[in-house]
């Protein structure tokens, strides 16, 4: 039996895999401690932050930085329903907005703090 167990992540088209350790405690041959899973997820949002924009890219980075949509909104300087469309697929994520919300999330990892918007 391996020692690591394979994770996979698919955001907008991209797939992301890594082999994250096996977790020692659990009796499951599948378990991952949670510690590496949020890692592996950092380093996604990280990789996304230099990819296309996409409505399920922009989810995923909202939803790991652990934003609401009304907070994406503000840092955006759109309503929340501009929001909802660009996640949904219903329009394209404007290049603009796509670079905000990288430059907020990147700020927020640098500093280690919780982004509030202005």
């Amino acid at each position: 039996m391996s020692d690591t167990v394979p994770y996979k992540i698919k955001v907008g088209g991209v797939v992301f895999t890594a082999d994250l350790p096996r977790s020692t405690k659990a009796k499951s041959t599948t378990a991952v401690e949670i510690r590496y899973l949020i890692a592996f997820e950092r380093r996604v949002v990280a990789e996304l932050c230099n990819c296309e924009p996409t409505g399920e890219g922009l989810q995923f980075l909202r939803t790991r930085s652990r934003l609401k949509v009304a907070d994406v909104a503000v840092i955006l300087g759109v309503e929340p329903s501009v929001v909802f469309r660009y996640e949904s697929g219903e329009v394209p994520v404007e290049r603009d907005h796509w670079d905000r919300l990288v430059a907020a999330i990147r700020a927020k990892y640098r500093t280690r703090e919780t982004i509030r918007p202005v």
